[in-house]
């Protein structure tokens, strides 16, 4: 008979938890935290190919931004912004956390409670960020605070029977590093502190729902089954999927009315308002979606075509001459119904400051006043399109 399966000993030691002591060390090779290490790394040296990473490259990779989310419905990017490095520094700082605690997260549980922790780290870093601010942010930082979460909360709970020589790396021993790390961030610029806090909270919370490894008996097939892989599958379908089935759904559309443009249309919920009929999406102007609608008078009859040549000499080709915009295409003229009246369209691309933009500009008019709506975006961002149709569409006139 094994001695743990004497009455007499159960009553005073707890088999499981007196293995654990022995038993329990960091050795283990930590393959999947490995892995996320030079996932982040090829990442990284896949946007480094063409020079520094700016907030464009930074959006092409999957940073985590507002109005891609509920606009775009690029629910993926709440993973992948996770894997997004601006530089050298940034990727090896968050790196050297990550692969430190979460080598230490992995000896201390089973691989798949592992991958559950770094999911839950990832997803909650990038949802309270989304939550707090629509910033264009992204780094493996909020896994790397996840893990330091996981470690305090290992530490802790199992403190009385760790092996001694993991006691002061683990647990209370590391808080301090936590605070130092979180005031560094309070004080610096451009840091997405609420992506740490939420990560940290994160891999805390899921690390108190599982037992380690050595304290507990192997999940049983089912439970394997539908206690672990068929809610990850399911995590991982609504965020990579859920932003293309919600579709048409997105964004949520709300109505902007000007008296004095005498014009009420439609633009998504959160659009920053600039002027009377000016609205953004508040994005840098490397991810800027914006709409400008106005109105002129006219004592003659108007004249569309000569109206939009002049529109687009005045607003583009001269400034093109001036230097501020580069590259500039002009696409053809086309029949365009807007507001219950027929109009014209043109589409131009140019270049400024390094990025591509995309114009759609629409021209209408009633009695005396000629309208236009502007619709800009970058190329980068094609999603725009579908919604720039919805605004468009929704465009009424509310002027006699």
């Amino acid at each position: 008979m094994r001695v743990g399966d004497l009455d007499a000993f159960r009553g005073h030691f707890e088999p499981r938890a007196l293995y654990f002591s022995r038993a329990f060390r960091l050795g283990r090779i930590p393959l999947l935290t490995f892995a996320i290490t030079l996932a982040n790394l090829a990442v990284f040296l896949l946007a480094s190919r063409q020079g520094p990473i700016d907030a464009g490259v930074l959006i092409d990779y999957g940073a985590k931004s507002g109005p891609l989310l509920h606009d775009l419905g690029q629910w993926w990017r709440l993973l992948s912004a996770n894997f997004v490095h601006r530089d050298w520094a940034h990727l090896g700082f968050n790196l050297f956390v990550l692969f430190h605690f979460g080598a230490a997260a992995e000896n201390a549980y089973r691989r798949i409670d592992f991958v559950f922790i770094v999911l839950a780290a990832a997803l909650g870093t990038t949802l309270l960020s989304y939550a707090m601010t629509d910033a264009i942010s992204a780094g493996a930082s909020g896994i790397g605070y996840g893990m330091l979460g996981s470690a305090v909360v290992f530490g802790l709970k199992y403190r009385k029977i760790l092996p001694a020589r993991y006691r002061g790396v683990l647990g209370g021993s590391v808080v301090p590093t936590v605070v130092v790390f979180l005031y560094i961030g309070w004080i610096s610029s451009g840091v997405d502190n609420w992506g740490h806090v939420g990560g940290l909270l994160a891999g805390a919370f899921a690390t108190s729902l599982f037992r380690p490894r050595l304290l507990g008996d192997p999940p049983s097939q089912r439970a394997l089954i539908f206690h672990r892989l068929l809610p990850l599958a399911l995590i991982l379908a609504v965020v990579c999927l859920g932003g293309a089935v919600a579709g048409e759904r997105l964004p949520r559309m709300v109505p902007v009315h000007s008296e004095a443009l005498g014009l009420s249309i439609e633009v998504p919920a959160g659009w920053q308002k600039r002027g009377e009929l000016v609205l953004d999406n508040g994005m840098p102007s490397v991810g800027r979606a914006s709409l400008i609608a106005g109105a002129r008078r006219r004592e003659e009859p108007p004249d569309l075509d000569l109206a939009l040549t002049s529109f687009v000499e005045r607003e583009f080709v001269t400034k093109e001459e001036e230097g501020k915009l580069w590259d500039l295409e002009l696409g053809s003229l086309r029949f365009a119904h807007v507001a219950g009246e027929q109009g014209l369209s043109r589409d131009l691309r140019f270049r400024v400051d390094g990025t591509a933009m995309v114009v759609r500009i629409h021209l209408f008019a009633r009695g005396p006043f000629v309208y236009s709506l502007v619709l800009v975006r970058p190329e980068r961002l094609p999603g725009y399109e579908p919604i720039f149709d919805r605004i468009v569409e929704s465009a009424r006139l509310v002027r006699g």
